[in-house]
């Protein structure tokens, strides 16, 4: 974008420069959103990709051994759940988190995905049933054809914290752990 705008102001690309939401140079300023749209129709790619290969992962399917993952993060959760005898109908009361993030980069975030993995789990073991037809074939697809939880399943008292002063002991981007998969935390609040 900065050969961009240093070309439309007749610039080097050292004179540009970014402030208040505008773009200046040469004594001539234009928006941010004016500078987008002049690199889209030049033809400059306005996005970046990128690819983490992990470290030290392998493994040996004819022997099962190796490092298939490159650390590991854990939690631990108990739920007080009211059970009627009766009817069968269960209602979490309360739920009390701890996940080990590492140093987590955005603890909000992290928190968000624990607390969404919990209810999700929830809903896979108590209300999501699957059902096969004659040929075998799964029916229950989606959330059009089974339950799933929602806001009001989600227990009245709800704590979540996560681990402090646990730093991931692998290299990682300030030691923080990954825990935006839902879907492990659903297999491992099944075991």
């Amino acid at each position: 974008m900065i050969e961009v705008a240093a070309k439309q102001m007749q610039v080097g690309p050292d004179q540009v420069s970014f402030s208040d939401g505008r773009v200046h140079g040469n004594g001539q300023s234009m928006t941010f959103g004016e500078l987008a749209h002049k690199c889209w129709f030049s033809r400059v790619s306005l996005s970046a990709t990128g690819f983490y290969a992990t470290p030290e992962i392998h493994w040996d399917t004819a022997n099962l051994k190796g490092r298939p993952f490159f650390y590991f993060t854990y939690g631990a959760a108990i739920a007080e759940v009211a059970i009627d005898t009766l009817t069968g109908e269960t209602r979490c009361l309360r739920a009390d988190i701890v996940q080990d993030c590492g140093e987590p980069l955005n603890p909000t975030l992290d928190l968000g995905q624990v607390e969404g993995a919990f209810v999700q789990g929830m809903g896979w073991l108590t209300c999501e049933e699957l059902w096969w037809d004659k040929e075998g074939r799964l029916r229950t697809i989606g959330p059009s054809t089974y339950k799933i939880p929602g806001s009001r399943d989600v227990p009245p008292e709800f704590n979540v914290s996560i681990l402090d002063n646990a730093p991931n002991p692998e290299q990682t981007i300030f030691r923080s752990k990954a825990v935006f998969d839902a879907g492990n935390f659903r297999v491992a609040g099944h075991s």
